[in-house]
Formats: C-alpha cells, sequence, structure tokens
C-alpha cells in the first residue's frame, strides 16, 4: 500500500509538472504570436513645444535615427495635429540608411478609425520588422495643402533610440520616396511621421528560460525514480 501511494504522489508531481511546462510554453508561444502585432507600449519620439508649419510642395518628410539594442517595429504613424483626424491618407515608410532599403510601408487613412497616441495615429503592421543596431529613416509624403508638419522645440526619443536629423525627399513628389537630404536650419522639422516598438529580448534571455525548465524537468524525473526506488 506504501508503494501505491508513493506512486500515486509521484505520479501526481509529475502531472502538475507537465502541466506547468505546458501552459509555461503555451504562455510564450502566444506571447510570440502578440509580439509586435498592433501599436506597442513604447513611441519613438515625442516632441514638445515649436510650431507647425504647411508644405508648399508634396514631397517625403522624415527623420534619421540609430539604434543601439535590437527593436521589432509594431506600428508606424503620422501626426494629427488636432487630434481630430487626417483630412488625407498618408503613405508611410522605414528605411536601412546606407542601403536605401525600403524595409517597410503601410498607409494611414484618413478620419479618425486609427490609434491616437500623442497627436500621431497609427496603424499596425501585419509582418513586423526587426531592426539591427544600425541607422535607419523614416518618413511619409506629406500632402501640401492641407498637411501639417512639426518644427518642434525639442525632441524626446525613447531608450535606445538617437535622433540624427531630419530628412526630405527631392523631388517634390506623392510617391513615398527615400528622404535622403537635410535642412540644418530646421534641425528638429518634418516631424511628420513617427514609429512604435518592442524591445527584442536577447539569445540569452531565452537561453536562460530552457534552462530553467530543463532543470526543473530533471529534478522532478530524478525525484519520481527515487521515490519509486
Amino acid at each position: 500500500m506504501k508503494t501505491t501511494i508513493q506512486e500515486r504522489v509521484s505520479r501526481s508531481r509529475t502531472w502538475f509538472a507537465s502541466q506547468f511546462i505546458a501552459a509555461f510554453f503555451g504562455l510564450l508561444g502566444t506571447a510570440a504570436l502578440a509580439f509586435g502585432q498592433g501599436p506597442g507600449s513604447t513611441v519613438a519620439i515625442s516632441i514638445t513645444g515649436g510650431e507647425t508649419s504647411n508644405l508648399i510642395d508634396h514631397r517625403t518628410v522624415g527623420w534619421a535615427f540609430s539604434l543601439a539594442q535590437p527593436i521589432q517595429v509594431n506600428a508606424l504613424g503620422w501626426y494629427d495635429h488636432n487630434a481630430d483626424g487626417l483630412s488625407v491618407s498618408h503613405e508611410i515608410g522605414l528605411w536601412d540608411d546606407a542601403s536605401q532599403m525600403l524595409l517597410t510601408s503601410i498607409s494611414i487613412p484618413a478620419g479618425t478609425a486609427t490609434t491616437l497616441i500623442d497627436s500621431f495615429r497609427y496603424v499596425g503592421l501585419a509582418t513586423p520588422p526587426t531592426l539591427l543596431p544600425g541607422r535607419y529613416v523614416v518618413g511619409g509624403v506629406a500632402i501640401a495643402p492641407p498637411d501639417t508638419i512639426v518644427d518642434a522645440a525639442s525632441v524626446m526619443t525613447a531608450p535606445g533610440i538617437t535622433y540624427l536629423q531630419n530628412r526630405g525627399a527631392d523631388p517634390f513628389s506623392l510617391t513615398l520616396l527615400f528622404p535622403g537630404q537635410t535642412i540644418p536650419s530646421r534641425e528638429a522639422g518634418f516631424l511628420g511621421a513617427n514609429f512604435t516598438f518592442t524591445v527584442v529580448p536577447e539569445p540569452s534571455t531565452y537561453a536562460m528560460v530552457a534552462l530553467g525548465v530543463l532543470g526543473l524537468g530533471w529534478r522532478i524525473n530524478r525525484r519520481r525514480r527515487h521515490e519509486a526506488a
């Protein structure tokens, strides 16, 4: 009878442990699927003060930045001055600065249906790109008129992101183009585009989690064999 009770206790422990491990990896998988879908919790850039202005011609405007750590871009956004909806739609893009390669793009529709965060309207990316440390450019097509962009008095970026300079594309066009030029006199200008992101965990984080789960499984198996002996 004693052996039977020990076996039942051992089986119960094994069952609970297996359920815990399954639940853990289920949550991990759910988080991985949800990772990067829709607007993220961190906004790349915030603006303070300054003034708004209208461009005299249609052109792609934006800003260059550098990364100190890998991130996943969840959504791209465009500035909504009065938070009352965009009057026209805007094409927004994200480029690698060195190669000028377009990494992802999306259209922000007119109106108020999109997510509004701190005067920027966002649309989530179906396939969020992962950016490694380096230099990048985010920008969008500004429509003139009636579009409004910002010449900010000060610019604040999220940790790990460094604002480098304003960018604009030449020639003037309604087509989304790589903005490769800058105007020194408007260093904190051309702030129409923005994005949200999540930090990509380091591989060592996943390794530590995996080792912890394996260690738990080994300990449970060792205890079960000891009790059965």
